[in-house]
């Protein structure tokens, strides 16, 4: 028989038995609670996952849409291909980032055009399979949305000299130009051009730290407005100085670290030569579109071709005549260049790829331009030997008038060339990227005024003369051969008067090539760090240049007004040497043309004009369709 005190003891352990067992079950009620729940919770953010991955899809495929029937109905169709059970709400419009604009909801407008964007909700009741299945819903409504936009495609084109390496004699050249221009004394070194002509800095960059330089931008906002930065007044020392801080970060582009050096030498001397504060606009040298993605900002810019474009604008907007120094050419005692910038340049251009073909560079969406130059050439020259045999010959015709004495002009002597409306440009007139990446583009080459003679007896005062308002009023020809008297014991020059060239001519010539460039080797795309610059010939337009210099430009000059010479003596030298003008047209333009190529080729090149040959390069990227929202 047990004691009262263990059956106590026995009935107080069952009960906290019961207890415990009582509380475990709670638990994992609990718990089961809490899992079905979960896997009722879970279910809903995985429809809802599935179900955005549906509009993502719909919406990128509406997007590619080109009428909004085509956005419409490629929506649908993706949507029902993955699964979506009823139809889903497609919207077809326009979409435009905004800066400053925080919501970038409101980038979208339904209906707006051009269409290039969709818009897609979808939406579906998910069952609840445990907890929830008991209420009157008995499920929830899941919504998704999603919004894809097609980027246009784009097209780039750029024009430049052909200037690629630089000696000491071109250095010299480059100083007094490039210097005059921009207001300064310069004196770079033919390695710190070098270095200049193999740095460049990236557009995106360059945007970058002259608009937070300037404080026209934020650089951590989501849409920058790179407008400002091409539309506000800026200095060439502004530009110069963000080129030299993008130069002393780390090199990424693939530029030599030696050349990057001498670049940012050179540019220190330009920073030291105290140039013009003349304001700029960036949009004078360089056109971007407005809303253009930052990949299409990565394009690699040329430090010298900013230089050199810095030079034209500035120079045009100060409108000085530059002088250059004396030049060494074979042949020639010497040449002097002169030039004064009367139209900048536009050596650059982003814009969407045209739509509809340009026929010319005035409807041209997609167009660069070199700069209008008006530039004087003197040259003084060595020998004339080549017209020695014309003098024998007119000196035997006129043989019976004894005091009748043709000679060369006494050498050196000068002739001087000025051109106006020198320049080149070029436009995109259309282009495809299916099913092939292709671009065609229109080069020209032009200039507008010629005039060859002498603006005065010395290469000072044909500088002032030439770029005077009234140019041609002081243009006197070129006296190549000298029909003087001949006395006892002297000779007096220039008695009869002579033979002269000289051309004054408003007559327009022009040069132009097609070049159908095609991805991948002549057509790159807009980031590419590589070149692919096509060079086009304008020996066409020196020929020219040299038939209008002989073409019925060799004229007589009258003697001077107070020479007593007799009339008939007079009538009979100038039908004389009427009938030798043909012969010497023929001979004069062998010996120029020797002269006037390497003048003009060799010197007009160094800004961007060279008339033998200049070099244009096409870019462009076709558009991508991308979610956006």
């Amino acid at each position: 028989m047990q004691s009262f005190a263990t059956t106590g003891l026995g009935r107080a352990r069952i009960r906290r038995q019961s207890g415990s067992v009582a509380m475990l079950g709670a638990l994992w009620l609990m718990i089961a609670v809490i899992c079905l729940a979960t896997i009722d919770i879970g279910n809903v953010f995985w429809q809802k996952r599935e179900l955005q991955k549906i509009a993502d899809l719909a919406a990128l495929a509406g997007a590619q849409g080109e009428t909004p029937a085509a956005c419409q109905a490629n929506a649908a169709r993706i949507a029902t291909l993955n699964g979506m059970t009823g139809a889903p709400q497609v919207e077809c419009g326009n979409w435009t980032p905004s800066p400053g604009v925080a919501d970038t909801r409101t980038y979208f407008v339904n209906g707006a055009s051009p269409l290039n964007a969709s818009r897609v909700t979808v939406a579906r009741t998910v069952p609840y399979l445990f907890l929830f299945s008991v209420t009157a819903a008995n499920g929830r409504q899941v919504e998704a949305v999603a919004t894809a936009a097609r980027s246009r495609p784009l097209a780039q084109l750029r024009i430049r000299s052909t200037l690629l390496v630089i000696d000491d004699k071109q250095s010299a050249i480059l100083n007094p130009i490039i210097g005059g221009l921009l207001g300064g004394n310069l004196n770079i070194q033919a390695v710190g051009w070098n270095g200049l002509s193999n740095a460049h800095v990236s557009l995106l960059d360059f945007f970058k730290e002259l608009g937070g330089k300037k404080g026209l931008i934020d650089i951590n906002a989501t849409v920058i407005d790179y407008e400002k930065i091409l539309d506000a007044p800026i200095s060439a020392l502004d530009v110069v100085n963000v080129m030299l801080t993008l130069f002393q970060r780390p090199i990424s582009n693939g530029d030599s670290a030696s050349a990057v050096n001498a670049a940012i030498t050179a540019l220190n001397a330009v920073i030291a030569a105290n140039i013009s504060n003349v304001q700029i606009t960036l949009r004078q040298i360089l056109n971007v579109s407005s809303g253009l993605p930052e990949a299409a900002l990565q394009t690699q810019l040329n430090a010298l071709n900013i230089i050199q474009l810095l030079a034209q604008v500035s120079g045009q907007k100060n409108g000085v005549a530059v002088k250059g120094n004396a030049l060494d050419i074979p042949g020639v005692a010497g040449v002097k260049l002169n030039l004064k910038v009367i139209e900048p340049p536009q050596a650059s251009v982003i814009a969407a790829l045209p739509t509809t073909s340009a026929s010319s560079y005035a409807n041209a969406a997609v167009a660069v331009k070199t700069a209008q130059i008006q530039a004087l050439i003197s040259v003084d020259l060595k020998v004339l030997d080549g017209l020695s045999g014309l003098v024998n010959a007119l000196g035997g015709l006129i043989g019976l008038l004894t005091s009748v004495s043709p000679q060369l002009t006494t050498l050196p002597t000068r002739f001087d060339v000025q051109v106006e409306g020198v320049g080149a440009q070029a436009w995109v007139e259309n282009g495809q990227c299916l099913p092939t990446k292709r671009m065609r583009v229109h080069a020209e080459t032009s200039v507008a005024k010629i005039r060859f003679g002498r603006f005065g007896n010395s290469a000072d005062e044909a500088f002032t003369n030439a770029f005077s308002n009234n140019p041609s009023s002081y243009l006197q020809p070129f006296k190549i051969i000298d029909i003087g008297r001949q006395n006892l014991l002297s000779r007096e020059a220039g008695y009869y008067g002579g033979i002269g060239l000289k051309l004054d001519s408003s007559e327009a010539l022009k040069d132009s090539r097609i070049f159908d460039l095609s991805a991948p080797d002549s057509l790159l795309s807009l980031n590419s760090n590589n070149e692919a610059f096509q060079k086009f010939s304008m020996k066409g337009l020196i020929s020219s240049l040299q038939g209008l210099l002989i073409k019925n430009k060799i004229e007589i000059i009258q003697p001077p007004s107070g020479n007593d010479v007799l009339a008939a003596v007079l009538d009979l030298v100038t039908k004389l040497v009427a009938e030798v003008l043909k012969t010497v047209s023929t001979v004069v333009a062998q010996i120029l043309a020797p002269l006037l190529d390497p003048v003009l080729n060799q010197l007009l090149g160094l800004l961007g004009i060279d008339l033998a040959q200049a070099e244009l390069e096409g870019r462009m990227d076709c558009g991508t369709v991308a979610l956006v929202y």
